[in-house]
């Protein structure tokens, strides 16, 4: 089996990271959800669980860590030429989400809000591996050149984004803390004054059309 991948992130900025908002919070983090679902399904919330099990909810641009993973800021440079993002693949099966596949088969659009998964068999093996558990999943068949259209890493890696060396060397340089103050997302005045629930709104109705 083997996964469509977004990019490996620096495990080192990862934990200063942690360790920035466990200083800032004066808590224990003990979990760090990239998708915390329940407010708004899969977009723009971060969720921190905490030893209590009390946990914090975060817009994705306003977690630096979140926002530059999206970014692709943190990714290893081999990342960026990846020979693996392709639609040829290395496994008997591929898993992935499965992006924009509610534009080609409608009844997806009312789950989309919770996301849904790709199951590529990419040979006879990996199709009667599937067959084993149809009985205990539910599934549609779509063509693959819907996953192909709808994820960038089934066609090329990514390009590396402009500013990602000059951050790693800030990070050497000045320190985690430095990054988050001077490179964060700047805010537009649109984005200060439409609250994150709205813009969900907006784009699931969008999806539905």
């Amino acid at each position: 089996m083997d996964l469509v991948c977004h990019g490996t992130p620096s495990p080192l900025i990862f934990k200063e990271h942690i360790s920035f908002i466990q200083n800032k919070t004066n808590q224990k983090i003990i979990d760090y959800k990239f998708r915390g679902k329940e407010k708004t399904g899969w977009r723009a919330y971060i969720k921190y669980i905490y030893p209590d099990g009390k946990s914090e909810k975060k817009i994705w641009g306003n977690d630096f860590f979140a926002y530059s993973f999206y970014k692709s800021r943190f990714n290893r440079k081999s990342c960026f030429s990846c020979g693996f993002s392709r639609s040829e693949r290395v496994g008997d099966i591929t898993l992935s989400d499965f992006w924009n596949a509610e534009k080609y088969y409608k009844p997806l659009r009312l789950q989309r809000k919770y996301g849904f998964n790709l199951i590529m068999c990419n040979n006879q093996k990996g199709q009667n591996l599937l067959r084993k558990i149809s009985s205990d999943i539910e599934s549609i068949t779509l063509p693959v050149d819907v996953a192909i259209k709808g994820d960038v890493r089934l066609r090329h890696s990514e390009p590396i984004p402009p500013e990602r060396d000059s951050i790693f060397e800030e990070f050497y340089l000045h320190g985690y803390e430095w990054l988050t103050k001077n490179r964060c997302i700047r805010h537009s005045w649109r984005n200060k004054i439409i609250p994150i629930f709205i813009k969900n709104l907006i784009y699931e109705i969008k999806a539905r059309i």
